[in-house]
């Protein structure tokens, strides 16, 4: 996983990434957050395996790296992929977002796997207007699954 080449590091992050357990979370983080082009089957893989191991701790940062525009799109199916655990920590951390297509992208995310306890605070987003619109399909999502 360190050596010089990506060409070599990137399967080999892969590969420990499938095998990683509960006692790897530290390793998955690392892998996760690594912005090498050439490692990102492996970065998608970590963000699964922490979501998997249910590293909350780390939920935080994770979602931070929704400010990466270039792995953000993919980042979005991880994270719609993981379900209404992730929930609580995106209303928890929204304003840590710096990049504003970041932040739309979790109003997405929370249309898709939002319940209630998301529309007061898409209610909110309602007064900005180059957020209201996202906030009212991402609540009428919401609304169509009660």
């Amino acid at each position: 996983m360190k050596h010089d080449s990506s060409f070599v590091a990137g399967p080999a992050s892969l590969v420990v990434v499938n095998w990683a357990s509960d006692k790897d979370i530290e390793l998955l983080k690392e892998v996760a957050v690594e912005r090498d082009p050439f490692n990102r089957d492996a970065r998608k893989a970590a963000f699964r395996r922490l979501f998997e191991l249910e590293a909350k701790e780390l939920y935080p940062r994770l979602l931070e790296e929704l400010d990466d525009s270039s792995f953000r799109h993919e980042l979005k199916k991880i994270l719609i992929a993981a379900g209404q655990k992730l929930e609580q920590p995106i209303l928890d951390n929204y304003d840590r977002l710096r990049e504003s297509s970041a932040r739309r992208e979790c109003i997405e995310i929370l249309g898709k796997i939002g319940t209630e306890a998301s529309t007061p605070f898409l209610q909110k987003l309602f007064g900005d207007r180059r957020l209201r619109s996202y906030a009212g399909r991402a609540t009428d999502e919401i609304q169509k699954r009660k």
